[in-house]
């Protein structure tokens, strides 16, 4: 069992502290349900074509954190299993597909369609929502007297880069999607479009790094930090959004919850995980939180199966709340330093 450095601070608040999400713009018109009717078009394709999956498109792999061999099984989901490390805790897909079958999936036109729908269509209120926030909350604790430069690994349609660059940051991105590319690139801000692991930066630093919902799906994590930990200036940060697998939303949805989606999230963290990880790759998690849909997701599930939600809907938000100052909230945020 690991042995985290730190003890675990909850963000609790004397007060309700809550900004609430306008789910109309953020999953506007039958984006949401685009997503879901289209999220396993590659497995499907797959078993159409073969019944199964075949043994070379998948590989078999240790732990993607700590290297052990040992696991147990978690459960399973998709046609393909989830395990859990008897090391260091960590959760992730095993046997998984190839590497270059992920890749693929990140540049199809099926993949592009889904981001056309769902985060294109909502880019103005994203920037205005979370890209506002997340820059905002990176120059709490970002160095005054550090440059002021930052590269997205993973940027989407640009809205946090967006936000960042109005702020006087030297920003820079890293998308596989033509759609997002495309539309990037219109609104003036400077994409790659290789993925990280094959870029030589050369000698650029940076002094803040970000991965929003993009560590859960790269193969090897471990070398992707160490990577971001050489690129980054002295005492600069990393600011991650990961699926927390101990999150209100597994609890309540069990296999059905969103974020357990093993052909194309591979490894699954909890706020002990993440921290212990992490901290073995020589950074410090200065501030680590949960936020989450996990509401609003169940509610989703509720009226998709017909059942009135009014209850729920009422009371969303104070749930909500609750949830995320408890950390077990969907979606963990750790901003660490190296």
């Amino acid at each position: 069992m690991m042995n985290p450095k730190k003890s675990f601070h909850i963000p609790y608040h004397e007060d309700y502290l809550f900004e609430a999400v306008d789910m109309d713009k953020l999953r506007p018109g039958k984006s949401y349900s685009t997503l879901f009717n289209n999220r396993d078009y590659m497995l499907e394709t797959i078993l159409d074509e073969f019944g199964q999956v075949p043994p070379e498109l998948l590989e078999t792999v240790p732990c993607p954190l700590c290297h052990s061999k040992d696991h147990v099984w978690e459960l399973e989901k998709d046609s393909f299993q989830l395990v859990k490390c008897t090391n260091c805790e960590c959760v992730f897909v095993n046997p998984r597909l190839t590497p270059a079958a992920y890749v693929q999936t990140y540049k199809s036109n099926n993949y592009g369609h889904i981001i056309n729908e769902l985060a294109l269509s909502s880019h103005d209120y994203r920037k205005l929502r979370f890209g506002v926030e997340r820059i905002n909350q990176i120059e709490k604790f970002a160095r005054p007297d550090s440059p002021k430069s930052l590269l997205d690994i993973g940027s989407a349609s640009g809205f946090f880069l967006e936000s960042a660059k109005e702020k006087g940051w030297e920003v820079l991105g890293i998308e596989l999607s033509p759609p997002a590319i495309e539309f990037s690139r219109s609104r003036g801000l400077d994409i790659l479009e290789e993925t990280f692991d094959e870029i030589d930066f050369g000698s650029r630093k940076f002094t803040v790094i970000t991965m929003f919902d993009v560590l859960e799906h790269l193969p090897n994590p471990a070398t992707t930090i160490h990577k971001i930990k050489n690129l980054l200036n002295p005492g600069g940060l990393l600011y991650l959004y990961i699926p927390n697998w101990n999150s209100a939303s597994r609890l309540i949805l069990g296999t059905k919850a969103h974020f357990i989606w093993p052909t194309h999230h591979l490894t699954y963290f909890t706020p002990k995980t993440i921290t212990s990880f992490l901290e073995k790759h020589d950074f410090s998690v200065e501030s680590i939180e949960t936020n989450g849909l996990d509401i609003e997701d169940w509610i989703w599930q509720l009226s998709e199966q017909g059942e009135n939600t009014d209850t729920l809907e009422s009371k969303k938000n104070e749930l909500q709340f609750l949830i995320n100052s408890s950390l077990w909230g969907k979606n963990l945020r750790v901003l660490a330093r190296v």
